[in-house]
């Protein structure tokens, strides 16, 4: 059982927020190499290839992959302050990451990733109605961001919404088949809504 399984488990009984979000380090923001598929084609292939992974291992790296994509494809022009907002965010200095990170969807407001990390950060700080709005915003630029709907399902579950939760968790299932939260979260999440104690 993964770490963030049980933290998510335990803010589901106990009400208390506790982050779900994947945990951001300092971006490595390389460009896509030349001669490699553009990044749109490149998370193509891997969705495909996550579809048919056949098991655990593989699934991971190529969610680890799925991730690094998504990054790659930061726009030149917001790279150094979402480099910088990264590092904040690994410091723990969600106020500064949000600053930054508010500049980075002013100047590039078609990177989901950009949204992405704010609305993390954003629910670091205890914001969940901006950080919902984030993941909103995330999702109608790339529907298949299952980090961004498994941040909603974990928004979701901090208010008590526990249906909400389990449809967000669902969908992102339906994208990522090998969602970690789906061999705890989201049975709890079932009981809850069935009204079986958990």
């Amino acid at each position: 059982m993964r770490l963030r399984s049980v933290l998510a488990l335990v803010m589901l009984l106990s009400g208390t927020a506790v982050p779900l979000v994947r945990p951001l380090a300092p971006l490595a923001l390389a460009q896509t190499p030349p001669g490699t598929a553009s990044p749109a084609v490149r998370l193509d292939t891997l969705f495909k290839e996550l579809r048919q992974a056949g098991g655990e291992d593989l699934a991971e790296l190529i969610v680890a992959q799925i991730w690094d994509a998504w990054r790659d494809a930061t726009p030149a022009e917001v790279r150094p302050l979402a480099d910088q907002a990264g590092a904040e965010m690994a410091r723990g200095e969600f106020h500064a990451a949000v600053a930054l990170l508010d500049e980075v969807v002013k100047r590039a407001p078609l990177w989901p990733e950009g949204w992405n990390m704010r609305a993390t950060a954003l629910y670091l700080l205890g914001d969940h109605a901006r950080s919902l709005a984030d993941c909103h915003r995330v999702l109608a630029l790339e529907p298949r961001h299952f980090g961004a709907l498994a941040g909603m399902g974990l928004i979701h579950m901090a208010a008590g919404r526990f249906a909400a939760a389990l449809e967000a968790y669902k969908r992102a299932l339906g994208i990522n088949p090998y969602l970690k939260e789906r061999i705890v979260i989201i049975p709890a999440l079932e009981k809850q809504v069935q009204g079986k104690p958990l």
